[in-house]
């Protein structure tokens, strides 16, 4: 059987209206792609800014909390036989505290990398719709898939868990 001009010229065509269709439908499941991590990136930034306030109110709160005891040991009312009590609380605020410092801390760097890593991703996709090239598939395990900084990676958790040793030290000290 063989083929007329015509219709090698038809399925050309058809060939051609097929490619402009899946290339009509990437770039629309693209740009969806880009919005769904857009507003994804937004709750993240949301989250760590709440991170960041809850952890700065904790440490605020622990330090009220160790004026109090210590104003209270400075009183003319404070008995050298119960210094035991005021210890103890203090001892009980230091671990709560630092304790909660850790979740916040752990918190703060899962949602900062998760973050880093939509933010890379979402710059693959704003550059695979920009140059109309086929994107590159981006599921979870692709050994493939960019990673994010590793340096400020690194510096972050750092400097998060310098922090959460000099708020630890802070309790050691004011128990001593």
């Amino acid at each position: 059987m063989s083929s007329t001009p015509d219709h090698q010229t038809q399925t050309a065509d058809d060939h051609h209206q097929i490619g402009n269709v899946i290339d009509s439908n990437t770039t629309k499941t693209i740009q969806q792609e880009i919005e769904e991590l857009l507003e994804s990136n937004k709750k993240q930034e949301k989250r760590i800014n709440n991170l960041e306030s809850k952890a700065l109110q904790d440490v605020n709160r622990y330090f009220v909390v160790q004026g109090v005891f210590l104003s209270s040991i400075t009183s003319n009312n404070f008995r050298c036989k119960y210094w035991w009590i005021t210890f103890v609380l203090s001892l009980l605020t230091g671990i709560l505290n630092s304790v909660n410092l850790y979740r916040n801390t752990v918190e703060f760097l899962k949602c900062s990398e998760e973050l880093d890593q939509n933010i890379v991703d979402l710059n693959l996709k704003k550059r695979s719709l920009n140059s109309n090239s086929q994107p590159r598939e981006i599921p979870g395990d692709n050994p493939a898939r960019e990673n994010p900084d590793s340096c400020a990676r690194c510096r972050r958790r750092l400097f998060s868990y310098l922090n959460l040793i000099v708020c630890t030290k802070l309790c050691l000290i004011t128990l001593s």
